[in-house]
Order: structure tokens, then C-alpha cells, then sequence
């Protein structure tokens, strides 16, 4: 973030509000009280930040409302919290946030760009996400020179009235799982809702949207799903539904099958590729979707892509699709790992051009390499597709499989552990590229240390676009391959990392 020098003051529509931060062993708390366009103060919890500072992104808010009762009221008491006021300005149409600095009362830090999702109807709070980015060239040469004014008396006592909103909030929350099925004597969708193993309530529906609708109903409203007695029902649509593989017998009395997890990237992602991923309307046009033959879900790279830092650098090809249908436009898409792991996801991919049902199984020999399973534990059909490849390899090639590991085991004996220091981060304007180090030593002699490259970075694309978070972890550890470095000390060299590259301004993306 970059600091605004003393200038001559240009005048801007301003509205001012507060910044809570609360540090945290897991990452800080962060209340952001912020006038919406009407000048009444909207909430926003955001939770596992390491500053009070925002580096760019997107944010998603904290929703639950016993969560933000508690926050809250610590917030009201001020006990370990610091106020920092902020300024919205708006200037080109865009809206720019600023926060008073922490050293000096008179200067004010560019966050950047605002933007956020507004809180359910007639609400102040919750905020469901927030936005920071880099403003456009033409609202950066406006604000030049910009300098905000001293907040008004009161404005502190209009953000403290949202904290006591959800200080005082009362109420139930039952956490319960979404499990989707098919009613197919009513040729219906249905959506069991479960506490435990126990079933509560059930909604039916015959359309396909209204199913992706209801179970994405905490991230498109901001609350939870309300019963007629007032009680909320809390599920994340991300991890608690389950798809269910429906079985049927056709008219001549063989077993066909429905796998609903074709419906699970547009829950988790209701835009997800959704030209060419579209899906029957009705429960009913699911159904007469006729079983087509067995594809394979084929992974390639590239790696000028990858060695560059785009983030999308993953190609599809779904290796037996007969039809020149919609599906086949998967395979001009550029994806990165998040969306290929959300694809595998699918039991089934339906092409509703020739109104085929496709089974999928995934060929991911290709990410063996890139060392990326711990990044897919919430996508297991990716992960365990390349476990496999790793299981294939290991039996095919045992002898020397075993003597590299036993050779690498040799090596990490001899040399002594290491502990980590500091990170140092320095931009090249010759070569064009941001270098990232990190310096450690002997756990037993401070004097004895190592300085090594943990990552390369073009400056021009940081510039340009995010860097992808699993090719910032793939590089450090490629690097790191060798050392006694505990799994500990790699954690904390990771997220001192990412700390030094937003503090250099580069974006990191994590999804």
C-alpha cells in the first residue's frame, strides 16, 4: 500500500467510518464500519488477516450471526482492539478507500478500489464480501494530489450502533447438511435437511435452478435460511451437501445412473463456466437425458504459462466425447487447479445439445509433478486420481524409487536443521522480476546460515494480474528440497512469504 505525501488538498464527496483490527494467533479480526452510498453504516467481519491492511482481493465475510454477536461485543469494549478511521471517496465512479495510518494521525494509506455485497434487505450487517483492487488510471489521476479530511466528531458512535446490532442479536441456529436427491415418483428434485442423521425439513422442486438457488442461499442472501418459527439453519454450501447417485431402471430393465454432483460446480460457483457446463432445467429433462459413452478428463500444462506465474495455465481434453455438443467447449477454456479439481468433482458431465450423460474419470498423471496434493483435500476425486498416478509409479519402478528416497534420506541427515530468520523481497528493474530469499540458520550455531532463492517472480506480470498461491508454495518447497527444514519452519517461511509479497503490493490469489 502506498502512503499519500502532504499535497494540496483537492475536495471529494467523503464519507468516513472505522476500522476495527484485533490480532489474532490465527490471523486477526477486522470489523470494517463503512458508510454505504445512502451514508447509513454497514458491518463487515473479515476473519484470518495479518493486518489491519488489506492487501487486494476478495474477501468473503463472516455471516453467522452467534459469530458476529461475540465480535462484536469484545469490538464495544475496545479491549485489545485498534481504531483506525477510513474514508470512502468517491471519485470516476469508482468508490476508494483510505485508512488513517497507525504512526501519523495526519497521513491517510491507499487500500484501493471498494467494493462489497450489500447486507440482506433492511439490514445493516452482514456485509457478505468485500473488494479491494487497483482503481482505474483515470481514478488514480483524479484522486492525484487528493488528501482526505479530519473525521468528524461522531462518526465513531454511528459505527458502534452496528456492533450493538449485532451485539444484541437473539436467536436459534441449528447447524444442519444438505443431501439432493430425486423423488422419481413426483419427477422432482429433493433436498433432505439433516441435524446429525436425523431429517428436519425437506424442500421439493422440479427445477434445477431452484435447487442451485436454495443451497446457495447463504452466500446469495448473507443469513441463513429462516423456518416459519424463526429459526436459522446453518449449512456451508461448500462441504455440507451431499449429491446423491440415483439409480433407475430403463424399459428394458437395465440399471442406469444419475449422479447429481453434475449440479456441484454451479453451487460452489454459480457462473462457473456456465456457457458451455449448462445444465437441463427440470428434474423431469435430467431424466431423459439419454447414457452416452464413458469420458476421460485428460490434464495438460503449460508450462511457459506456469513458469510465467498465471495462475490459469491447465488445458482440458475430455478424451471419448463422440458429440460436437456444448461440453466440448470445456477444451478451450484456460483453467487453474481450483477449477480443474471443481470439474472432477462431477460423477457425470451432461451435454444438453445432444442430451447426453457422460460419465467422467480423470487421467491427472500430468499434476503428479507439480506436488499439489495437499492443496486438494476438499476435492477428492482430483486428489485421489493423482495418489493413484503416485501409487502407479511407485509399484511400476520400486527398486529405484526406493534408492532415491533412501539417497534423499542420506541427505537430510548430514546437513544440520535449520531454523528460519527473515525473508528478504528485492525488485529487479533491469531483469524485471521480484526475488524473494529467506535467510536461516543452524537450530544449534546462529553464526552458521544459509541464504537461498525460495521464488522468481516476472514484476510485470505481479503488475498485470494475481499470482497463484499453489505455484508460490510449489516453488518454495522445490527450492527448500534438501534441507532439514521442519514442517513447522516450512509453514512459518510460507506465511512470512506471503506476508513480504503483499507488502510489495503483489496480489495473491487462493482460489
Amino acid at each position: 500500500m502506498k502512503k499519500m505525501a502532504s499535497k494540496e488538498r483537492t475536495r471529494f464527496p467523503e464519507r468516513f467510518g472505522q476500522l476495527l483490527w484485533q490480532e489474532g494467533s490465527d490471523g486477526g479480526s477486522i470489523w470494517l464500519l463503512f458508510p454505504s452510498s445512502k451514508n447509513a453504516i454497514y458491518g463487515s467481519l473479515v476473519e484470518g488477516q495479518m493486518s489491519a491492511y488489506l492487501p487486494f482481493g476478495w474477501y468473503r465475510c463472516v455471516i453467522d450471526p452467534q459469530q458476529a454477536k461475540t465480535e462484536a461485543t469484545a469490538a464495544l469494549s475496545r479491549e485489545g482492539w485498534e481504531e483506525l478511521p477510513i474514508v470512502l471517496v468517491e471519485a470516476n465512479r469508482q468508490q476508494v478507500l483510505y485508512i488513517r495510518s497507525e504512526e501519523n494521525d495526519e497521513e491517510w494509506t491507499f487500500a484501493g478500489a471498494f467494493e462489497y455485497g450489500i447486507p440482506p434487505k433492511e439490514r445493516r450487517l452482514p456485509v457478505r464480501w468485500v473488494r479491494l483492487s487497483e482503481p482505474s488510471p483515470e481514478t488514480l489521476l483524479a484522486l492525484h494530489g487528493y488528501r482526505p479530511s479530519a473525521p468528524p466528531s461522531d462518526f465513531n458512535v454511528q459505527c458502534d450502533r452496528v456492533l450493538h446490532e449485532a451485539a444484541n442479536w437473539s436467536g436459534v441456529v441449528r447447524e444442519v447438511s444438505c443431501q439432493l436427491t430425486i423423488d422419481l415418483e413426483k419427477t422432482v428434485y429433493r433436498i433432505n435437511l439433516l441435524e446429525g442423521s436425523k431429517p428436519i425439513a425437506r424442500k421439493e422442486t422440479p427445477y434445477t435452478d431452484e435447487v442451485i438457488r436454495f443451497l446457495r442461499h447463504p452466500l446469495r442472501t448473507g443469513e441463513y435460511f429462516s423456518t416459519k418459527d424463526g429459526t436459522y439453519l446453518k449449512w456451508n454450501p461448500l462441504k455440507d451437501v451431499e449429491y446423491d447417485e440415483v439409480m433407475v431402471k430403463n424399459k428394458e430393465g437395465k440399471r442406469e445412473y444419475y449422479h447429481l454432483s453434475v449440479l456441484k460446480p454451479l453451487v460452489h460457483r454459480s457462473t462457473f463456466f456456465s456457457d458451455v457446463l449448462a445444465l437441463p432445467s427440470t428434474c423431469e429433462e435430467l431424466l431423459r437425458t439419454h447414457e452416452s459413452s464413458d469420458i476421460v478428463l485428460q490434464i495438460s500444462l503449460d508450462e511457459q504459462k506456469k513458469d510465467r506465474g498465471f495462475k490459469k495455465y491447465l488445458k482440458v481434453h475430455l478424451d471419448g466425447l463422440k458429440d460436437e455438443g456444448r461440453l466440448s467447449g470445456l477444451e478451450n477454456e484456460n483453467m487453474g487447479i481450483f477449477d480443474v479439481a471443481l470439474l472432477a468433482e462431477c460423477g457425470q458431465l451432461v451435454d444438453i445439445d445432444s442430451s447426453s450423460r457422460y460419465t467422467l474419470s480423470i487421467d491427472a498423471e500430468t499434476l503428479v509433478s507439480l506436488g499439489m496434493v495437499h492443496l486438494l483435500s476438499d476435492y477428492s476425486n482430483l486428489e485421489n486420481a493423482i495418489v493413484g498416478h503416485i501409487e502407479e509409479l511407485e509399484s511400476a519402478e520400486p527398486d529405484e524409487m526406493d534408492l532415491d528416497v533412501e539417497e534423499e534420506e542420506e541427505v537430510l541427515e548430514e546437513g544440520p536443521e535449520l531454523r528460519f530468520v527473515r525473508i528478504d523481497v528485492e525488485e529487479s528493474v533491469r531483469i524485471k522480476t521480484i526475488d524473494v530469499t529467506v535467510q536461516l540458520c543452524n537450530v544449534d550455531d546462529e553464526d552458521d546460515f544459509v541464504v537461498l532463492t525460495l521464488l522468481s517472480i516476472s514484476s510485470e506480470i505481479a503488475n498485470a494480474q494475481s499470482v497463484a498461491y499453489d505455484y508460490i508454495e510449489h516453488e518454495i518447497r522445490r527450492n527448500l528440497r534438501g534441507n532439514r527444514i521442519s514442517e513447522d519452519t516450512m509453514d512459518e517461511i510460507s506465511r512470512e512469504t506471503e506476508k513480504a509479497l503483499q507488502k510489495k503490493s503483489v496480489r495473491i490469489d487462493y482460489y
